[in-house]
C-alpha cells in the first residue's frame, strides 16, 4: 500500500503504452473512493490527470501490485496534464484517453454539451467515465473535467439527457436528467452485482452532474444498456428506448420521467446497441414527416410512432457507406432540426488520444429512385469557419491548390459520365473514381455512386480522418486518415471524366 496526502487539485499518473494494466484500489478514510486500471511501469508515455480538489488535505490509500517506481513518478499539480499539440481542427478528440460512444449529447441554455465514453487513463478501451466538453457552434470545444465516475454500481456506460422543463421529476424546473447504464460487470467493486439503468441530475448547466437514487430501472437482460430518452409532444408522455440483446429492443413510457413502463418489445435484424428514435421531415415538408429506429452500426428503419409503439415501413437500410462510424446519437433541445453526431472508431496515431467524434450531420429524409432514404448533411455552423475560398471550373489535370498544415474543405461536381476515371490526390492520400463503375475508392474501402446522374462530393480533410458526403447527403464515407495536413491536393481526370465546378475553401482552426 502507498498514501499520498492530496495538497493541489489533480494528481498525475504516469501512463506506459504497450505495457500491463494494474488494478488500483483507492481509499479515504479507510472507505473505498475509487478503481481504476492502469498501464503502470518504470517508465512512462504520458500523464493522465485524476482530479481530486475534493480530498484536500486528506490522506489517500492506494492498495494492488503497484510498482513503487511508477508511484514515486505521481505528480500533484494543480491543471491537467496537456495532450498531443498535434490535433485534428474541425473534429473533437479527447486531449488525454480513449473516448467511444458520444453520451448525453444536450442543447441547453445556448450550449451544446457533448458527454462521451472516457477511459482518461490509457488510448485503449477502459475505465468507463463519462467525458464532457462544451461548445456555443458544435466545433469549438472546451472540454471539462469527468462528470461520471466508475462507483460501487458499476462503470459508467451510454446514456443520454433531457431537460425537465416542467419539474416532473421533483428535482426543479429546467434540471438536466441524464439516464446513463451502470455496468456491473466492468469492475471488481461491483462484480456480484446486475448492470442496471440509473439517474443522475445537474442544476448547474450540465457542469456537474449528481447521482440519485429517485430511478432505477433494475436488470433485464445480459447487458441491458444504452437508454435514450424524449419527449413525445403529440402523445404527451416520455420515451425511453434501450437495448436488451442480440437484436432486441424495449420501449419504456413514463409520465414524471422516474417511473416507467414497458410498452414495445421489438426485435429488429442484425440492430444492436444505442438506439434512437426521431421524427424527421420528408424533402424538407415539416407537413410530412417520418419515423426512424437507429442502432449503433448506422442502420436504420424507416416506420411509425405514435407515442406508443413504433412499426416499420422499410427494411434495415445503412446510413453509412463503411463501418467507421458508430453509436452515433441526436442531441436533445433542439427544437428547428435533428443533429446526430457519431463516433469515428480511428486508430491510436502515436498520439496522447484515440478515437474522435464526427461532423455534426443535420438529418432528414429525401425521397429518391430508390425510395427514401435517410440524409446526413454537415451542420449549418461549419460555413462559419470558411476563411479562404478558391473557386475552379472547367479543370482536368491540375494542381488544385497547397495547403500548410490547415484542414480543408471541397466541393465537386462531376458530370455526368458512364466512363473515364479521376484520381484525386489529397496530400497523403488517394481518392479514386471510376465513373465506368460507379464506385469511389479510399485505401481498402468504397462506395456505390449512380454514374446515370451527377456525381457531387463534399469532403472535408483534417487530422486522423477525411469525411466525404455524396449524392446530396444521402452517402456518408467517414475515413481513416494517417497522413499531414501540408501538401498538394491535385486531381487527374482521364477519358470522359470531366470536373464542371470545385470549390475549396480553408477551415479556422478548432484549438
Amino acid at each position: 500500500m502507498f498514501e499520498i496526502k492530496i495538497e493541489k487539485n489533480y494528481l498525475w499518473f504516469p501512463v506506459k503504452n504497450k505495457n500491463a494494466y494494474v488494478k488500483i484500489h483507492i481509499f479515504s478514510q479507510q472507505q473505498k473512493i475509487y478503481e481504476l486500471d492502469i498501464q503502470a511501469a518504470d517508465e512512462f508515455d504520458f500523464y493522465a490527470g485524476w482530479n481530486v480538489t475534493d480530498y484536500i488535505g486528506k490522506t489517500l490509500t492506494f492498495s494492488g501490485e503497484i510498482p513503487q517506481a511508477w508511484f514515486a513518478q505521481i505528480k500533484q499539480e494543480n491543471q491537467m496534464p496537456a495532450g498531443s499539440q498535434k490535433r485534428p481542427n474541425i473534429h473533437f478528440a479527447a486531449q488525454i484517453g480513449w473516448i467511444n460512444d458520444p453520451n448525453g449529447m444536450i442543447y441547453h441554455n445556448g450550449i451544446y454539451h457533448m458527454y462521451f465514453q472516457h477511459n482518461p487513463y490509457g488510448i485503449e478501451w477502459g475505465n468507463m467515465h463519462w467525458g464532457h466538453a462544451y461548445s456555443t457552434d458544435l466545433f469549438h470545444w472546451k472540454q471539462t473535467d469527468e462528470v461520471l465516475y466508475p462507483d460501487d454500481t458499476g462503470t459508467m456506460y451510454s446514456g443520454s439527457a433531457i431537460t425537465d422543463v416542467q419539474n416532473v421529476a421533483g428535482f426543479g424546473a429546467n434540471t438536466i436528467l441524464y439516464y446513463y447504464t451502470a455496468a456491473a460487470m466492468q469492475n471488481d467493486w461491483a462484480k456480484d452485482k446486475d448492470t442496471t439503468q440509473r439517474l443522475a441530475y445537474s442544476t448547474d448547466n450540465g457542469k456537474t452532474l449528481i447521482k440519485s437514487d429517485k430511478f432505477v430501472l433494475e436488470h433485464i437482460i445480459d447487458e441491458n444498456r444504452d437508454p435514450k430518452v424524449f419527449y413525445h409532444a403529440q402523445s404527451n408522455g416520455y420515451i425511453m428506448v434501450l437495448y436488451l440483446t442480440k437484436n432486441d429492443f424495449a420501449i419504456y413510457r413514463s409520465d414524471n420521467l422516474l417511473e416507467w413502463k414497458q410498452i414495445q418489445n421489438l426485435t429488429l435484424p442484425e440492430a444492436w446497441e444505442c438506439p434512437d428514435l426521431v421524427c424527421l421531415t420528408v424533402d424538407g415538408n415539416p407537413k410530412n414527416h417520418r419515423w426512424i429506429f437507429w442502432s449503433a452500426d448506422g442502420f436504420y428503419f424507416i416506420g411509425d410512432f405514435d407515442g406508443y409503439c413504433f412499426t416499420p415501413t422499410s427494411q434495415r437500410l445503412y446510413a453509412y457507406a463503411n463501418r467507421l462510424g458508430y453509436a452515433a446519437q441526436t442531441y436533445s433541445g433542439i427544437q428547428d432540426r435533428v443533429i446526430s453526431q457519431t463516433w469515428l472508431r480511428t486508430k491510436n496515431h502515436n498520439d496522447t488520444y484515440t478515437g474522435l467524434m464526427g461532423i455534426p450531420v443535420e438529418l432528414g429524409i429525401k425521397t429518391t429512385t430508390h425510395g427514401e432514404r435517410l440524409t446526413l448533411t454537415p451542420v449549418r455552423e461549419l460555413k462559419n469557419f470558411r476563411k479562404e475560398k478558391i473557386c475552379l471550373s472547367d479543370l482536368q489535370n491540375d494542381k488544385l491548390m497547397t495547403v500548410n498544415d490547415q484542414s480543408v474543405e471541397l466541393i465537386f461536381e462531376f458530370e455526368q459520365v458512364q466512363s473515364g476515371t479521376a484520381d484525386l490526390t489529397l496530400l497523403d492520400a488517394q481518392l479514386q473514381i471510376d465513373f465506368a463503375n460507379g464506385t469511389v475508392r479510399f485505401a481498402d474501402d468504397s462506395f456505390h455512386f449512380c454514374n446515370d446522374t451527377s456525381l457531387s462530393l463534399h469532403i472535408y480533410l483534417d487530422y486522423d480522418v477525411i469525411e466525404i458526403f455524396a449524392q446530396d447527403d444521402t452517402i456518408y464515407f467517414p475515413c481513416e486518415y494517417d497522413g499531414s495536413l501540408s501538401g498538394d491536393i491535385l486531381l487527374d481526370c482521364k477519358g470522359d471524366c470531366h470536373l464542371q465546378s470545385a470549390e475549396i475553401y480553408i477551415l479556422d482552426s478548432n484549438h
